[in-house]
């Protein structure tokens, strides 16, 4: 399942994992991944229970089966919530976009990465529309 994932994608999930693992014991509780996803994914009532430790193989297992289900769009829009507009401005900068996008939109090259973020602020400078940034991606 593991395969399916990018660097950029298992380099966020142990970053992720690791916040979790505040004993850095190299396991997290099931109940602490079903927080991490907010109970999305089918993660509920079919698995092991909350108390149940699972190492990081069997965690990047469990996100791997969770992105093929995951709605994109959803997902990054999460993303840009949680990760980075914790002021709930509706913007996020260039640099924090880029890093979005190299995520959770594996396919695209780094040209048009840049592209799509130069579409929204042209000097690489200024704070950006996620919801924007969605649209292009994403087109109604």
């Amino acid at each position: 399942m593991e395969a399916d994932l990018t660097e950029d994608q298992i380099d966020e999930f142990k970053e992720v994992f690791e916040l979790f693992d505040v004993d850095a014991g190299g396991r997290v509780t099931y109940g602490e991944i079903k927080r991490m996803v907010k109970g999305e994914w089918g993660l509920q009532g079919k698995e092991p229970g909350d108390h149940e430790e699972v190492d990081f193989p069997t965690y990047l297992s469990i996100m791997a089966k969770g992105l093929k289900q995951a709605d994109p769009k959803e997902e990054l829009l999460e993303a840009f919530k949680c990760l980075f507009d914790k002021d709930s401005t509706g913007f996020i900068s260039p640099s924090e976009a880029i890093q979005i996008l190299k995520t959770y939109t594996p396919t695209l090259t780094p040209e048009e990465i840049e592209e799509i973020v130069l579409t929204l602020t042209p000097n690489l400078t200024s704070p950006l529309p996620y919801q924007d940034l969605l649209h292009i991606l994403y087109p109604l």
